[in-house]
């Protein structure tokens, strides 16, 4: 599922633009669920705090990427992107959502669910 084309348009992104999000994995999560295909760098702002799969960068790191991915600011090795796959779920009255992590399916009462 597409990200939400709305909020792209609202804040003028761009196919062209990079997205740095500082902050844990779950804000990492919840602003690529609203792009449209741009490239996230997940930034964490407590080394060692925040550990996750999404914010793989310190801050000192993202300054080094955002640098070489500048034009002309040659990069001083190749960039590595992993591509990931949304999960969706779609409910019987229209409602969507779509994340790049994992959807919890089941009791709303369950621990799991708050």
């Amino acid at each position: 599922m597409p990200g939400n084309q709305r909020f792209g348009a609202r804040f003028g992104l761009t196919p062209e633009d990079i997205i740095a999000v500082v902050g844990q994995d779950g804000l990492v999560a919840n602003a690529a669920r609203y792009l449209a295909g741009q490239p996230v760098i997940g930034i964490d702002p407590e080394p060692g705090t925040n550990p996750g799969a999404f914010v793989r960068h310190t801050a000192a790191d993202a300054a080094l990427l955002l640098r070489g991915l500048a034009p002309g600011g040659g990069s001083l090795r190749p960039l590595h992107c992993r591509e990931l796959s949304m999960v969706g779920a779609r409910l019987d009255d229209g409602q969507e959502l779509s994340v790049p992590n994992e959807v919890f399916i089941g009791q709303r009462t369950h621990q799991s669910a708050r």
